[in-house]
């Protein structure tokens, strides 16, 4: 239930705040909040996987980490809030969490464009598609920055961080795509 209420809660904020947005828009939009990597920072920085019961196989493997399984707590929790306080409460909460990031997503012109604009290029180029890899992570547990990487026949092109898993990866696209740039203008 969780799911559906935070789709619905998000999908009416960003279509009420950017009217403009068109079908297409909206839904790169949401599904750049949407997903689980997104719940699990959240989860994250609310302090959720200090508070879940787990079997062992699942504490020795880093569950209290995995994107999984704070995705879908997060989502449990917001079921639960619904389920107890009603989808006022329940929008109050999830803006709460989610405001900064949505305008953050809106305002990022290609947030998820770098990554599919190096998948291309690579395609197109070598026949393979890139390769990432997060290579560190520091930082308290609500507030961790990560570290990627990304190669192209096993060449390094971008190094890249960020709050998230997915950012330092767009991040380090970003970077790749500016060095590609480079080399294909000295190759001419």
């Amino acid at each position: 239930m969780g799911d559906a209420v935070l789709s619905f809660v998000i999908t009416d904020f960003i279509f009420h705040r950017f009217p403009k947005l068109d079908e297409g828009d909206l839904a790169k939009v949401r599904a750049n909040l949407v997903n689980a990597q997104v719940l699990a920072d959240l989860a994250q920085k609310i302090g959720l996987g200090e508070c879940l019961f787990l079997g062992k196989g699942a504490e020795l493997t880093g569950g209290r980490e995995k994107t999984s399984i704070l995705g879908d707590c997060f989502e449990a929790v917001l079921g639960a809030i619904y389920l107890d306080k009603g989808i006022a409460i329940t929008k109050e909460f999830i803006l709460k969490r989610y405001r900064d990031l949505v305008l953050e997503v809106v305002t990022a012109d290609r947030l998820s464009d770098d990554k599919t604009a190096l998948q291309e290029y690579s395609v197109n180029k070598y026949g393979i598609m890139p390769e990432y890899r997060i290579v560190r992570e520091d930082g308290p547990i609500h507030k961790r920055t990560f570290y990627a990487e990304v190669s192209i026949l096993g060449e390094i092109h971008g190094r890249g961080k960020g709050g998230s898993k997915k950012k330092a990866e767009l991040n380090a696209a970003q970077k790749a795509l500016g060095s590609l740039a480079k080399l294909d203008k000295k190759e001419k």
